[in-house]
């Protein structure tokens, strides 16, 4: 039977694969700067991050990231060091959002005011 976690992992896998947006996804650093991958980047600097990239990312989604494998979303879902690879994973998963600025999928007539 076709489970609800495995349809879960196809969708996740496909929006991985074929995100819904190929802009980037720009954000502002926050008041003190930031350190990123040894670089310091000054408070007001725009910082961004390609979906398609990001998705790409081999230390993530495994040394297979070409490749349509659902599995990877459910492997070991019962292991404590597994479930943090997943956990990983999902907050890698730019291609959901949680502000209608960002997300394709939002209906424009929902009140903005729900998101947070």
């Amino acid at each position: 039977m076709f489970s609800l976690h495995r349809s879960s992992a196809v969708v996740n896998e496909a929006l991985r694969i074929h995100p819904p947006t190929g802009f980037i996804l720009e954000r502002v650093v926050p008041t003190g700067g930031v350190v990123l991958s040894g670089r310091f980047i000054p408070a007001g600097t725009v910082v961004g991050v390609n979906a398609w990239v990001l998705h790409r990312n081999q230390q993530v989604f495994g040394p297979d990231v070409e490749t349509f494998r659902p599995e990877r979303w459910l492997e070991g879902e019962n292991e404590s060091n597994s479930s943090a690879k997943i956990a990983e994973r999902q907050r890698n998963l730019v291609a959901v959002c949680s502000t209608p600025s960002l997300c394709v999928t939002i209906d424009p007539y929902i009140p903005t005011s729900i998101y947070p």
